[in-house]
């Protein structure tokens, strides 16, 4: 049985003490907690009396804390950064072993439509804009004269066509941000079209 005394615990690291069942020193152990300077997640170094030392982080498998601690399973080195590369495409199986389906990959044609529905937003929303500003500039003038009162029912013509856009403004927007997305995930695979 082993018992764990703290000695120094200060400006975010901890520094413990670990005694055997007569008191004899058995090693160290040091927390230093999460961005203290070493990096993003909380280092637990061990260190045994007579032995090497081993580098641990919270949230990696076999990392020192509470419960039996594995020497030998914990890193040395700093955990990769969550922000890295996107993983690479998984490999393709041999035939007659089953491997999940890969996406299909990216056309130019596909590249192309995304593209195209892209911009075909950015008009319809323009144009629902402008068709905005005019009915309000219509209303105005429907209410200056009584001879100009057709621009009341023009300006509530161009409100139909405003409220019938926008369920298309949303479904083409909604279209081209899922297709834009997908080809930049290709982009950061490292996947281009041939």
């Amino acid at each position: 049985m082993a018992t764990v005394v703290t000695r120094s615990a200060a400006g975010g690291v901890a520094t413990f003490q670990v005694l055997g069942a007569h008191g004899e020193n058995l090693g160290t152990i040091v927390r230093e907690k999460a961005f203290r300077g070493r990096g993003i997640r909380t280092r637990w170094t061990v260190t045994p009396n007579g032995g090497p030392e081993a580098v641990g982080y919270k949230g990696r498998g076999g990392a020192p804390g509470p419960g039996p601690v594995e020497l030998g399973s914990m890193s040395d080195q700093q955990p990769p950064s969550p922000w890295g590369r996107w993983p690479a495409a998984p490999p393709v199986a041999p035939p007659g072993v089953y491997a999940p389906p890969r996406a299909p990959e990216i056309t130019a044609s596909y590249r192309r439509w995304a593209g195209v529905l892209t911009w075909t937003a950015v008009v319809v929303a323009a144009l629902m804009a402008v068709a905005l500003v005019m009915s309000i500039v219509f209303l105005v003038w429907a209410d200056q004269d009584t001879r100009n009162a057709a621009y009341g029912y023009l300006a509530l013509v161009l409100w139909v066509g405003i409220a019938a856009g926008v369920p298309v403004l949303i479904a083409v927007a909604v279209s081209a941000g899922a297709m834009r997305r997908r080809v930049r995930e290709q982009n950061w695979a490292g996947n281009r079209p041939s």
